[in-house]
């Protein structure tokens, strides 16, 4: 993964992103200042005393933060090899924020969807606007707290898409995704009204899920440097072929 500034289809609007390193072309699976792009040259990233990541344009105004504020003597900004970024207490060692907790568009392996009664808070995908403008599109996908839970795609407050409650290891409302499906997905609900939906695909390079701003759900991951694999709906294709490749490699 690499981070540093894009302009989507060569604009002059300028953003803080993530995109898979030596990728072409550029995927980018994270954005930070979606709803605010800088469009000067001078605009720079830093890390304040007090531990708040800070996009600033070329007359030092702040444009995008993290918001995470703590007394310590120092931190940094790390980029882990998950792709998640990260602000850590060098005090504490731990991290104050990290942009797992604040997806885009995109899962990437061992990011999770939440909700949480208690709190209110949710984590969830929002699609881009168009395939060139990553401000907030038109569909959310979020997982329920009913149990067992399921996953819907929203626009605005109608459902668009649902994929049927989750049974052990999967979606019930997936055809394909039966008892010999090799599932990449876990979801855990807990007795305190909190539930977590986390993806762990192992096999592929480059693995994603993307929701796109047509309100379709891409799973995508390259099985070798010439053989891309990009799925709709969360997977119908992608049961038989996981099975397929990884039968021939004993992972079966």
């Amino acid at each position: 993964y690499e981070l540093g500034f894009f302009s989507p289809n060569n604009t002059r609007d300028q953003y803080i992103a993530i995109w898979f390193k030596d990728a072409s072309p550029r995927v980018v699976v994270w954005v930070a200042n979606r709803e605010n792009p800088v469009t000067d040259s001078t605009a720079s990233l830093a890390i304040s005393s007090s531990g708040n990541l800070r996009l600033l344009d070329g007359k030092h105004g702040v444009v995008w933060s993290t918001g995470e504020t703590s007394a310590s003597s120092g931190y940094r900004a790390e980029l882990l090899d998950s792709g998640d970024l990260i602000v850590i207490d060098n005090d504490s060692r731990r991290p104050l924020w990290q942009s797992f907790e604040h997806l885009g568009d995109t899962m990437l392996p061992l990011s999770s969807l939440t909700y949480n009664l208690a709190t209110g808070v949710k984590r969830v995908l929002t699609s881009w606007k168009s395939y060139t403008d990553p401000s907030p599109g038109d569909f959310v996908v979020q997982i329920t707290p009913q149990v067992p839970s399921q996953a819907f795609t929203m626009r605005g407050s109608i459902p668009y898409y649902r994929t049927g409650p989750w049974a052990k290891t999967r979606f019930s409302g997936l055809p394909l995704m039966d008892e010999t499906y090799s599932s990449p997905f876990s979801l855990q609900q807990e007795a305190n009204g909190s539930g977590t939906f986390t993806y762990f695909e192992r096999y592929f390079k480059l693995s994603r899920i993307i929701l796109t701003s047509e309100g379709i759900l891409k799973m995508s991951g390259l099985i070798h440097a010439t053989f891309t694999v990009h799925v709709d709906r969360l997977g119908c294709v992608l049961c038989q072929l996981l099975q397929s490749v990884n039968a021939s490699k004993g992972l079966y």
